[in-house]
């Protein structure tokens, strides 16, 4: 798993995480050839799930309790795109 993007607190508003997102996003399905790639995210935490879909990302569903946080366990929204979706 790789992980994709956090922004420090006073970066964030700006769009940073959307433009390296796409940025990745671009180099993984045209010069890697990946097919797939997902975007898990903890369910308490929404700017991500609007940065995924920003970028095209589609919402698949919500893996319960499945990642352990100093807080405890959290759900985890999982967002995906393959190489055939729109840009």
């Amino acid at each position: 798993m790789l992980r994709l993007y956090w922004v420090v607190p006073e970066a964030r508003g700006r769009r940073i995480a959307e433009q390296a997102l796409r940025a990745v996003t671009a180099l993984s399905f045209d010069v890697l050839g990946l097919h797939r790639i997902e975007v898990n995210h903890s369910a308490q935490n929404t700017a991500p799930c609007l940065v995924a879909e920003r970028v095209g990302y589609v919402a698949e569903g919500v893996k319960r309790s499945e990642a352990l946080h100093a807080d405890g366990c959290h759900d985890m929204h999982q967002h995906a795109r393959i190489a055939t979706d729109p840009a």
